[in-house]
């Protein structure tokens, strides 16, 4: 009987479930390219899979964050720049400047947005699809 443990295939973080089977067709029907898993019984508290390596390694440093959080995490800078500019818009309709606040706002955010255009999409899943492309945090 061989145990597997899964991970995920873009962070190589350890799941916590686990897998056993002595039958390679088993093995076959439960391990895929989406769910991968590594042979072992590994703690996912303190190990995770060293996505170049293949290897079982302890976690030593923060592992590399989630295209899902760091595409959400530029959607909400862009948010909250965008929510800064409506004192800009109001002084600048007023004729009380405001243009060059607008401005910067908006290099800032064209910025972003190339940071968030060369941003990998992650595979998505139920657990964690990343939101649309106009859409900020929830609020």
């Amino acid at each position: 009987m061989k145990d597997f443990s899964f991970y995920d295939p873009v962070t190589g973080e350890l799941t916590g479930e686990h897998f056993s089977s002595s039958d390679p067709m088993g093995v076959a029907l439960n391990v895929t390219e989406a769910r991968p898993a590594v042979e072992g019984r590994h703690d996912h508290k303190t190990h995770r899979v060293d996505l170049k390596s293949m290897q079982i390694v302890p976690h030593t440093e923060a592992p590399p964050p989630h295209p899902v959080d760091v595409r959400y995490d530029l959607l909400a800078q862009i948010a909250a720049l965008e929510a800064k500019q409506h004192r800009a818009v109001r002084e600048f309709l007023l004729g009380k400047g405001g243009a060059d606040r607008l401005r910067e706002m908006d290099d800032a955010i064209a910025a972003i947005r190339t940071s968030l255009a060369a941003t990998p999409v992650a595979r998505e899943t139920s657990e964690s699809a990343p939101p649309a492309a106009g859409d900020g945090p929830a609020k």
